[in-house]
C-alpha cells in the first residue's frame, strides 16, 4: 500500500517523502510476495530497500495529512511496525548476518566470470552470521524457534538441501574429515529448541558445502581481485 499505489493516497504521500530523502528520485518499495515467486531472495532484496526507506516511511506516517486518513486494519498494521525501533532493529541485524550471501547470489546469477569471488564471499557470509549471532540469538528480538523434523529427516527436505545427491557429485566431494565435520554440525535433535542465530547457521552450514567446491577454492587461490587476494594471503595455509 505504501509502495505499490494500490491506496493512492498513502502512495502518494510516501513517495513525497521518498523523493525529498533520494535527491529527488523516487523510490519505491519492492513487492516481495508478488515479485518474488519461488525465489527466496527476492523477499530479501525487498527487505534491503525497505530498511532503505525507514526515514521516508516514518516521515509519511507522522504527518497530520497521512493521520487523518481512513485506514484499514492491514495499513494500521503497517503503521505499527513502522513506528516500532525492534522491527529495524530485527531488520538491520538479519539483512546484516546474510549480506555477503547476497552478494553471492547476485554473482551466480549474473552472466559474468565470478567463481574467484564465490568461496570468499561463502567465508564472509560465515563470518557475518557468527559475529551477529549474539544479536540473532537474543531471544527479546527473534524468540526461539522449533525446526520441522522434516528439514533435515525423512523423504520430505523442505530446505532443498538433499544429502541423497553427495555421492553423485564426485567432482565437488568434500574429503573425509570435512564430511565428519558437517554431519557433526546437521545432527540435531528433533523438536528442540533452537534459537534463531543456531538455526540461520546450521541451514546455512548445510548448504556452504554445496558452494564450497574444488572449482571455488581453486578460482579463490587464483584470483586477482584485490580484497580476494588478501583474504588468500591471511587464510590459504595448505589446508585447501
Amino acid at each position: 500500500m505504501f509502495g505499490s499505489g494500490a491506496n493512492h493516497k498513502i502512495y502518494a504521500q510516501f513517495m513525497a517523502q521518498s523523493s525529498l530523502s533520494n535527491r529527488g528520485k523516487k523510490v519505491g518499495l519492492l513487492r516481495g510476495a508478488g515479485g518474488a515467486g519461488t525465489r527466496m531472495a527476492m523477499w530479501f532484496y525487498a527487505m534491503i530497500c525497505l530498511l532503505r526507506l525507514e526515514m521516508p516511511l516514518k516521515a509519511t506516517v507522522h504527518q497530520q495529512k497521512f493521520r487523518s486518513l481512513p485506514l484499514n486494519e492491514s495499513a494500521r498494521m503497517a503503521v505499527l511496525d513502522i513506528q516500532e525501533a525492534k522491527f529495524w532493529k530485527c531488520l538491520y541485524i538479519l539483512l546484516r548476518s546474510v549480506f555477503p550471501a547476497l552478494k553471492l547470489l547476485h554473482y551466480c546469477d549474473a552472466n559474468k566470470p565470478s567463481m574467484d569471488k564465490i568461496f570468499f564471499l561463502s567465508h564472509r557470509t560465515t563470518q557475518a552470521i557468527e559475529k551477529s549471532s549474539d544479536s540473532l540469538n537474543d531471544k527479546e528480538l527473534f524468540g526461539s524457534l522449533t525446526p520441522d523434523r522434516n528439514l533435515t529427516h525423512g523423504d520430505i527436505n523442505l530446505d532443498g538441501a538433499d544429502d541423497s545427491d553427495d555421492e553423485e557429485e564426485v567432482a565437488f566431494e568434500d574429503s573425509d574429515d570435512d564430511d565428519d565435520t558437517e554431519s557433526n554440525e546437521v545432527a540435531t535433535p528433533n523438536n528442540s529448541i533452537m534459537s534463531f542465530g543456531r538455526t540461520v547457521l546450521f541451514h546455512w552450514n548445510r548448504r556452504r558445502k554445496k558452494i564450497e567446491h574444488e572449482y571455488a577454492i581453486a578460482g579463490w587461490a587464483l584470483s586477482v581481485v584485490g580484497e580476494v587476494r588478501i583474504d588468500v594471503r591471511e587464510r590459504m595455509r595448505g589446508e585447501h
